[in-house]
């Protein structure tokens, strides 16, 4: 065998390029053909003798085709291995540069690479005992066998020593020696190739990025990366696909990191989605790599949301539709280029939700109105006006509307403002039937619950419930004026509202007109009756009417408010009346009488001949009722809300969310501490800035008032000669 594989040897020496691999893929094919027909003769040897030896522990002892191997592996292939990978180096260059090779030549080499790996290990002890191992073969018989047992693709089965062939298939999943076996495949052929590919690539991307735009390069990068994907299905081994895949990725993507994330930027501003997108599959492969990209976005994001907010914040500092839109145009808008060019991968969502958390929360708008809670003011009074208009009827609108109301929501930090603002507008839309849907107004309330706890909404849930038990009052309180046989002169509606968890404040000073004395009375009288103990605040400024006219050419029904229907009402007995016994009738402040009678003077009901501006009216001008009045519609709604109780009711919003805030504060610190006992100072503030995130962000300066007001209240108590250290009293 030996001096058959010399003259094959000597054939091959002088021979090159495609010969020398067709040449040795020829040799090998038969000399493969050949040891496994000898093998085969061998059976018996193998089965019994070789068997036995091994399993004695006796060193050097083979199967008659791994010794045909190795033989092959020291006499032939050591001394021609070095031209016939540069053969194949050469070839793959070829592929590389756009060429058609014979790809069936490679794959046949490099399969033998790997094959004759079987046994490599034990070159050493082979060359002791060959002699020995031919002796044995010789003097133990068996009869001949044309039967193949084993294949080229067989595991190798080491037993003390000795080698056995198996009939187990190659693979690195079902056989652990298969790594042992690509040592003559690693050493000979994948450290060339991997060296090789690294020059040429390197080379490659350098003259390429000279000569063109980074997103043509991404372009050739991907290319080349799925070619050498292809490469190793089609005639490397699988083990090469890490290595060279690490190596590719390293000259092609990694180097030019720098490169990739200048343009990123650009690529930003230019909205090239589709080349954003190919970016980032080519720079996810590299560790960290996205890391620097996530960061561009963020500040991308952030600028453009503050830059769109500030080219209408003028408008939009008292326009909430316009306000909200913006903001959901931008999300909209990156929350696509991150779903669709980026995967909706984990970083960059974190990336666009930072970003549209700072520029939500501080923008030209909360720096306008000089307030950090102007957003979740707009946000609530944004959903005020959606859940009064029509479009929330169709339940397809529905569900789009209220997901995006709960996008800007989300990222909202002082979700206690939000809170208390929407609460005033939902407790408006109940008392005066403005909502355009109850389904729309419980599956809002459902949302919010969702995203912040029982808690948060159940005040809201207990309004819905009141308006169900004045619903049911009212049928009682009818019920018991038929049973009083005195029916009232007019139709008398209440809605009786729970003080704890309804946002109105105290209504002003008013006095009852006498036509509404009879039902007033009627019902304190059922009332008290019923709930014995229980105390009724009359909120007169929430209340309407509506008054008929008998005066007019036309019979008008006109929606007014308490306090318009009050001063109409005094036009029952004479035409004209001064600002000053309108005031002492109805018993309102002059500030906010003028406004209703600037209200009444607008509309043309009232006019006074001395000024045409109400803000201009004294207690001694005269008001007359316009007599000749008209109107295009039959029924006119003249209730406007009063400014001065707006401004006022606004600036108690304030004071009562900060009130509520210490209080909220003051119960998190003490939760704390309960569960501490001792606490460092800072280490308190971080645990109540933790706790309170979820509802607003506390100020560090608060944190600490409410910790003395605590100190004062016995709660907590400075530990003696640790000043910021503090020790809860139980």
């Amino acid at each position: 065998m030996q001096d058959h594989l010399k003259i094959i040897k000597e054939n091959g020496k002088l021979l090159v390029g495609e010969d020398i691999l067709s040449y040795y893929t020829k040799q090998w094919c038969e000399f493969r053909f050949s040891a496994k027909v000898l093998n085969g003769i061998c059976a018996y040897l193998n089965r019994h003798w070789v068997k036995r030896e091994c399993d004695e522990g006796r060193k050097g002892i083979f199967e008659i085709y791994i010794l045909a191997l190795s033989i092959w592996r020291n006499d032939l292939f050591e001394p021609l291995h070095k031209q016939v990978t540069d053969a194949v180096l050469k070839m793959v260059e070829k592929e590389r540069n756009g060429e058609t090779i014979n790809t069936h030549l490679i794959s046949g080499v490099l399969r033998s690479y790997v094959e004759i790996g079987v046994g490599a290990s034990g070159d050493d002890e082979i060359h002791r005992v060959r002699s020995n191992v031919a002796d044995s073969s010789t003097a133990v018989g068996g009869s001949p066998s044309l039967a193949v047992p084993a294949r080229s693709d067989s595991a190798v089965d080491r037993r003390s020593g000795g080698v056995s062939l198996s009939a187990t298939t190659i693979g690195p999943e079902s056989n652990p020696d298969y790594q042992m076996m690509l040592l003559v495949y690693h050493n000979k052929f994948e450290i060339p190739f991997l060296e090789s590919t690294k020059r040429y690539y390197t080379t490659e991307s350098m003259e390429f990025l000279a000569q063109n735009p980074v997103t043509e390069y991404m372009k050739k990068a991907e290319a080349r990366l799925m070619e050498e994907e292809k490469r190793v299905q089609t005639y490397l081994d699988e083990s090469t696909h890490k290595s060279l895949t690490e190596t590719c990725e390293f000259v092609l993507i990694e180097r030019h990191l720098e490169q990739f994330q200048s343009e990123f930027q650009v690529l930003l501003n230019g909205e090239k989605n589709e080349d954003l997108g190919r970016m980032y599959k080519l720079v996810s492969r590299i560790n960290e790599g996205p890391t620097e990209l996530r960061n561009l976005l963020e500040k991308h994001i952030y600028g453009q949301g503050d830059c769109t907010i500030r080219q209408c914040a003028e408008t939009a500092v008292n326009d909430p539709n316009l306000y909200v839109k913006t903001i959901l145009e931008v999300h909209r808008k990156y929350e696509e280029l991150v779903r669709t060019s980026f995967e909706n991968d984990a970083g960059f969502v974190t990336a666009l939700d930072k970003a549209c958390n700072r520029f939500i929360n501080k923008n030209q708008v909360t720096i306008e109105a000089k307030s950090s809670s102007k957003s979740p003011e707009l946000l609530a009074r944004y959903c005020d006006s959606l859940l009064r208009s029509s479009k929330v009827s169709e339940d397809s609108e529905l569900e789009v509307l209220l997901k995006e109301v709960m996008t800007v929501f989300r990222y909202i930090e002082d979700k206690d403002v939000f809170q208390t603002f929407y609460s005033k507008f939902l407790a408006r839309r109940l008392v005066n039937h403005s909502s355009a849907s109850d389904d729309a107004e419980a599956q809002m309330i459902s949302r919010l619950k969702q995203s912040c706890g029982f808690e948060y909404t159940s005040k809201l849930q207990r309004m819905f419930q009141d308006v169900g038990v004045s619903k049911d009052l009212n049928d009682q309180f009818r019920a018991f004026i038929v049973t009083q046989e005195t029916p009232l002169d007019i139709d008398f509606t209440i809605q009786v509202l729970s003080a704890g968890s309804w946002p109105f404040a105290q209504s002003t000073t008013f006095g009852l007109p006498l036509e509404l004395e009879k039902s007033f009375n009627a019902f304190q009288h059922f009332y008290t009756r019923q709930h014995c103990g229980r105390v009724i605040n009359w909120l007169y400024h929430m209340s309407r009417a509506e008054v008929h006219s008998n005066c007019f050419k036309l019979r008008y029904t006109f929606q007014a408010s308490t306090f318009q229907m009050a001063i109409l009402l005094q036009y029952n007995g004479e035409p004209s009346h001064s600002v000053q016994h309108l005031a002492d009738n109805t018993k309102l402040k002059m500030d906010i009488l003028t406004q209703v009678l600037s209200h009444l003077m607008r509309s043309k009901l009232l006019l006074c001949e001395d000024v045409t501006d109400a803000s201009e009216l004294k207690p001694e001008h005269v008001l007359n009722l316009n007599l000749n009045y008209k109107s295009k519609k039959l029924r006119v709604n003249i209730n406007k809300p009063v400014k001065t109780e707006q401004r006022q009711e606004q600036e108690s919003t304030h004071r009562h969310i900060e009130d509520d805030r210490k209080m909220q504060i003051q119960a998190a610190i003490v939760r704390i501490m309960k569960m501490r006992k001792t606490l460092k100072h800072q280490n308190l503030i971080s645990e109540t800035i933790s706790q309170l995130t979820q509802r607003f962000r506390p100020r560090v300066q608060m944190i600490k008032k409410c910790i003395d007001t605590l100190i004062d209240k016995e709660y907590l108590e400075r530990v003696d000669g640790e000043k910021d250290t503090y020790n809860y009293l139980a």
